[in-house]
């Protein structure tokens, strides 16, 4: 692994930033303060002069279809959260210098997206490929307003490493492409990777020692949680600081209800109608009532993810939501008693839909629109949807991706109990309003579910606040 480079931050200094440099040395200026001296038209001036036209795409040269010059550093920067970064620093980036030797890459592993990449945007120097996810991440809605992604629709047209017989866009689950489209235009301005699989997380052991049964309708969901709070124990706990993990609860609890097309009314009528429609309300009026009977772990809200899941783990709580990394990232820190179970949100009475789950893909790569390195980065995603980069993720991750047909052995209790879930398309839907709508998510929604969860809203006022901000 010495080819591969630590998990440091190391922007290059290429002939874009020596440029700068040696100019503002010469001044006197200290670089930081380049874009408060900078005019927008200058800076601008110098985006256009750097960037990069379309990559052109040699069908005739399956091997190398981008025309990447692999002496040209390739710079990464991935969000390492619950998969960590292990699956690109010790399979993705491997294989990537495995076809390119003299490659350099620059590989940056961080929690804190947002934080880290968004000073590089803003002065046109940013990773060539970045896996933008996690709580800090940057919102890709914004991004695209901003014109600052290159879309992806030639890595989908491009020959598949495996059987250049068939393009890369043939071999991904159905409904890839669309999660990584923005608004109504047909470019593909991220790539998900991850397949994630979401629901309630429980510890089989605890539920067997006190001979517990597993609910699958909400009034047997809300009578345990009665049984669970006499024991001295909370319910529930979520990730508080991260409002999104409450997302799925809610949003498929009502898509259970009222079946698919509430799903596809806030794919195409996101404003108030979506935000009326029955199911919705009813999810919403059912999780405050849940609140209201105090099955909330006592001070979640202020948790950070860690926290809540390390609570759950200890037995403070019999229930946590979360997503299929959840048994992975905290693999290190199960206790040698706690085998790990997984359970759909139970359906409220009368659903339509039942057996309905999420299963959306995530975790999306984009390449900035003023990338050095634009055919290395879609080469490497190349090599990721590939049969090696998919097993690559796989042995690291114990999670399926978006490429069709994955599949992998494990021992983990609580992955086994969710895959099966995950292989049956027909009870699967997505939800893709967190890449549609994320700026209004953010902002707007996730402090409402934080206030529904505290018991600060009521249903009617949650959902009047939502609407009235739209």
């Amino acid at each position: 692994m010495n080819d591969i480079l630590p998990s440091s931050v190391r922007t290059p200094l290429g002939r874009r930033n020596l440029l700068k440099a040696g100019s503002l040395a010469g001044l006197g200026i200290g670089a930081t303060s380049l874009l408060s001296a900078c005019s927008d038209a200058a800076a601008q001036e110098e985006a256009n002069l750097y960037k990069r036209g379309p990559i052109k795409l040699d069908l005739d040269n399956a091997e190398n279809p981008f025309g990447v010059d692999g002496a040209v550093p390739l710079d990464v920067t991935i969000f390492k959260g619950g998969y960590s970064d292990e699956y690109a620093t010790e399979g993705h980036q491997v294989l990537y210098r495995n076809k390119f030797p003299e490659a350099e890459i620059i590989h940056v592993g961080t929690e804190q997206i947002s934080e880290v990449v968004r000073p590089r945007f803003r002065s046109y120097s940013p990773p060539d490929i970045l896996m933008n996810a996690g709580g800090e991440r940057m919102e890709m809605d914004q991004l695209v307003r901003d014109g600052e992604l290159t879309d992806l629709s030639v890595l989908l047209q491009a020959p598949s490493v495996d059987d250049p017989g068939i393009t890369v866009g043939e071999t991904l689950r159905e409904g890839v492409v669309e999660a990584g489209q923005v608004g109504s235009g047909k470019e593909v301005w991220g790539l998900p990777y991850d397949f994630a699989g979401y629901g309630v997380w429980y510890s089989q052991t605890l539920f067997q020692q006190n001979g517990w049964t597993v609910p699958t309708t909400w009034t047997e969901f809300m009578a345990l949680c009665a049984e669970i709070k006499s024991s001295g124990m909370a319910p529930w706990t979520y990730q508080g600081k991260f409002p999104y993990y409450m997302l799925d609860p809610i949003i498929t609890l009502a898509v259970r209800h009222g079946g698919r097309d509430v799903m596809t009314r806030f794919e195409e009528d996101w404003g108030s109608g979506a935000w009326s429609d029955d199911s919705v309300e009813m999810a919403v009026e059912s999780w405050a009532e849940f609140v209201s009977a105090g099955y909330v772990l006592e001070g979640t809200s202020s948790m950070t993810h860690l926290d809540a899941q390390d609570a759950w783990l200890q037995g403070e709580a019999a229930f946590i939501p979360c997503g299929s990394w959840l048994e992975n990232e905290e693999k290190d820190d199960v206790p040698a008693d706690f085998e790990m179970g997984f359970l759909p949100i139970p359906a409220l009475e009368g659903s339509a839909a039942p057996d309905l789950v999420q299963g959306t893909p995530g975790e999306h790569y984009v390449v900035p629109k003023y990338a050095n390195n634009p055919a290395g980065a879609l080469e490497y995603l190349r090599i990721m949807l590939s049969a090696a980069g998919t097993t690559a993720w796989a042995n690291h991750t114990s999670s399926l991706n978006v490429v069709r047909g994955v599949s992998f052995e494990t021992d983990r209790p609580g992955v086994s109990a969710l895959r099966p879930y995950l292989e049956d398309d027909k009870n699967l839907y997505k939800n893709t309003m967190e890449v549609e709508h994320g700026t209004f998510v953010q902002q707007t929604l996730f402090p409402e579910i934080n206030a529904l969860m505290r018991g600060d809203r009521t249903a009617s006022q949650f959902l009047s606040n939502v609407k009235r901000a739209l």
